[in-house]
């Protein structure tokens, strides 16, 4: 080694240019002492700039100032990172949340893809063929980048790239808007080159946008990777609130009249939600812009928010062994949206399901609405209303599975507590009196206390909170107002 460190760093260079050292072999080259660390990074980051597995690697570690060192050391036309290797990684990048590393990639020529809709979804032939081969989701960059979540960043890794949701949030946001502006550019083209009619589209003004602006001309594709960010974006963490409402105000909609299922994925991802207080702020925003309460997307199809709350409930019994803390909290879910209209349970009285749980017989049974008490709905709907949940309902309480027992008292005991509310005209439990947050899991803790640690910052959530404290003290519960 002190015979290589006299060499000239010509002769260095030569040496490991000559000898096509791999990557490796570079890297380790370069830690033994200091003196060759000099003269080898920079053939180690051309090496890089040609090893897709290194880049890729880099990108998750989400080493975002050592992928910008290797980037600037490319030297045209010889040592260039070929144009799929860039749209790759980026799409890596956005899939696992590595926001820092996926800004110096969009600054250092990467493009973003579009979703599995669109014809092709590269302007690059390898970047088409590497998605058909290394693609699972079928998602553009901006639903990529929408779905991305800030604890996975830190919670299976050695260290943290972020030091708050707040800057993870920063880098997302900035990423997103990026994509936006090549997204515009590439469907604002000429609308003869994508076969778009004038009366396949529609005119859209982003509400940041100068009033004396011409608005562009919002391409139905376009519209579709917005809308499909936004169903993403129900799945993201703190942020989530923060992310719809910036997708809201650049043309994202939850009544897409064309394509249903969109809107219904959204819900779908918001009903889903596991921390009680994000289910009530996303569940509360999709309603105020329209969503439609009784469609919710499912792989199974479209099912009611009813029967997609008795369905979780019956396969998380059959699967888990202590569901008592997640039945409350779905029990909860299920009073919040009965309160805000979006839920109806069957007909209940006292008379069947015959359950016998020891010595103890609870009977419910599960009728069809009177036309009488429903004069406003159609028959149709009277229909649709009586039959609704009732095929989960027979499922659970029918199937011989011992598992599902625990479920069947839980269940019973709640449709015999609302007959009893409804008889005495009792009010229902508060949706924070439902969830019993020490009771779940660290893991849905952990991210509850994340939830309300980044709300302290954003103005929407603290505006949400404050007028449901207010809202609270106007309205005391039933333990406020006996002690009172």
């Amino acid at each position: 080694m002190t015979c290589l460190q006299s060499l000239p760093p010509e002769t260095i260079l030569q040496i490991a240019a000559c000898s096509d050292l791999s990557f490796s072999c570079l890297r380790h080259l370069r830690l033994t002492c200091r003196g060759l660390a000099v003269y080898i990074a920079p053939l180690l980051y051309r090496k890089a700039v040609r090893d897709h597995a290194v880049l890729l690697r880099l990108v998750r570690n989400d080493q975002s100032d050592i992928i910008l060192r290797v980037l600037k050391s490319q030297i045209r036309p010889d040592c260039v990172a070929p144009q799929h290797y860039l749209d790759s990684c980026l799409h890596d990048a956005l899939l696992g949340g590595h926001l820092k590393a996926a800004d110096v990639l969009f600054g250092n020529g990467a493009e973003p893809v579009f979703s599995i809709d669109v014809a092709n979804r590269s302007e690059h032939r390898e970047t088409r063929d590497w998605l058909q081969v290394h693609d699972a989701t079928g998602l553009g960059s901006l639903a990529l980048a929408a779905r991305s979540r800030y604890h996975m960043t830190f919670w299976y890794k050695d260290f943290e790239p972020y030091t708050s949701e707040e800057e993870f949030w920063i880098y997302k946001k900035k990423a997103m808007k990026t994509i936006l502006e090549k997204l515009r550019s590439h469907f604002g083209r000429d609308s003869d080159q994508y076969g778009l009619k004038i009366s396949e589209a529609h005119y859209l003004r982003d509400e940041h946008e100068d009033e004396k602006k011409e608005p562009m001309l919002r391409h139905p594709k376009y519209a579709r990777e917005l809308d499909m960010a936004l169903a993403e974006a129900a799945t993201a963490d703190g942020h989530s609130i923060e992310l719809m409402d910036f997708l809201f105000g650049c043309g994202a909609t939850v009544t897409c009249e064309l394509t249903p299922q969109l809107a219904g994925h959204a819900w779908h991802n918001a009903l889903n939600e596991e921390i009680p207080a994000l289910f009530e702020a996303k569940v509360d925003l999709l309603l105020r812009h329209g969503v439609d309460p009784t469609s919710v997307w499912t792989w199974e199809g479209m099912r009611t928010p009813i029967q997609f709350f008795l369905r979780k409930l019956y396969r998380n019994f059959q699967y888990f062994e202590e569901p008592g803390a997640f039945t409350n909290k779905v029990f909860g879910y299920m009073e919040y949206l009965e309160s805000r209209g979006c839920l109806r349970w069957p007909r209940s009285t006292l008379r069947s399901f015959v359950l016998s749980v020891g010595t103890v017989q609870i009977n419910c049974i599960i009728d069809y609405p009177r036309a009488e008490e429903h004069d406003d709905m159609s028959t149709t709907s009277l229909i649709e209303d009586a039959t609704d949940g009732r095929r989960e309902l027979e499922l659970i309480f029918k199937e011989p599975d011992p598992s599902l027992l625990p479920l069947r008292v839980a269940l019973s005991n709640q449709i015999a507590l609302k007959h009893f509310r409804d008889l005495v005209i009792l009010p229902s439990p508060t949706f924070r009196e439902w969830v019993d947050k020490e009771s779940m899991s660290n893991a849905i803790q952990d991210l509850d206390r994340m939830f309300r640690t980044f709300s302290v910052s954003s103005p929407s959530v603290e505006s949400t909170r404050a007028a449901e404290d207010q809202l609270s003290e106007n309205h005391p519960g039933p333990e406020d107002e006996s002690s009172s």
